[in-house]
């Protein structure tokens, strides 16, 4: 039954009909693929922190250190790497390295070339750039070490930043306090060097002998092995740049003088 004045609807032509089919189609399509990408992702990231925490274990087992390290692997997608055992670029971060004595706070090295072998549990590295930071805190740590009787420490050092390569030492031994500049050397490749140029006290007239902060650390047992060849200062740290080529990852540091 008709009303006056209203229509019934055309019905669809057929092609229409397909067109909309075709659209559901490929939607349903585009959903499909968007899904499936999400989940190559997913699975290339999760892959990528496996390698990442494998990686930092190894170190950590070689390099003989008492924490495991942080390991960061660069590049996208992640798995292609892993096929090609080739890994362009790679971080390594090491916090609280006792170097023979002296705390280094924090290593940052970058990989460039990191060559993993067929059985995956050794890896080369074709060149290293690190660079390790020692802060004032720890260095004036390790020298008031030094000062002490019977095993006792007896003083306290405080130090800051004094020029292109010295330092500004203020240290008390019982309860005598001393200012002193030390100038701050690279000896060789691994040993760091510290010597007071400049002191004085008020017992300087008296010409009262106190402890110098005079000292050499030989920073043996560094990771991959690696060659101290500049200093750096900086407001609160030294900061020390290294280098290394060929470096095996699954063998042990070896000390150097």
């Amino acid at each position: 039954m008709q009303y006056p004045g209203w229509e019934q609807p055309a019905p669809e032509s057929e092609p229409t009909t397909k067109l909309r089919r075709r659209r559901r189609r490929g939607t349903k399509w585009l959903i499909a693929l968007l899904v499936l990408l999400a989940l190559l992702v997913g699975a290339d990231r999760i892959a990528l922190l496996v390698a990442e925490s494998q990686l930092a274990s190894r170190i950590q087992s070689s390099q003989h250190l008492s924490q495991k390290p942080d390991v960061s692997i660069d590049g996208f997608p992640f798995l292609t790497q892993v096929v090609g055992r080739d890994f362009p670029h790679a971080t390594v971060d090491i916090h609280g390295l006792n170097a023979n004595g002296l705390t280094i706070t924090d290593l940052h090295a970058d990989l460039r070339g990191v060559h993993v072998n067929g059985a995956f549990n050794g890896a080369t590295v074709d060149t290293l750039t690190a660079t390790a930071e020692l802060s004032y805190s720890d260095i004036a740590a390790a020298l008031a070490s030094q000062m002490s009787v019977g095993g006792v420490q007896v003083g306290t050092v405080q130090l800051s930043q004094a020029g292109a390569s010295q330092l500004k030492a203020t240290y008390s031994v019982l309860g005598v306090t001393v200012s002193a500049t030390i100038d701050v050397t690279l000896v060789g490749t691994n040993t760091l060097e510290f010597k007071s140029v400049s002191s004085s006290t008020p017992l300087s007239a008296l010409d009262v002998s106190l402890p110098s902060l005079d000292a050499k650390y030989t920073l043996s047992g560094l990771p991959f092995g690696i060659k101290l060849t500049q200093l750096a200062f900086t407001p609160t740290a030294v900061q020390i740049s290294a280098t290394g080529s060929n470096v095996d990852l699954s063998q042990a540091s070896t000390g150097t003088g």
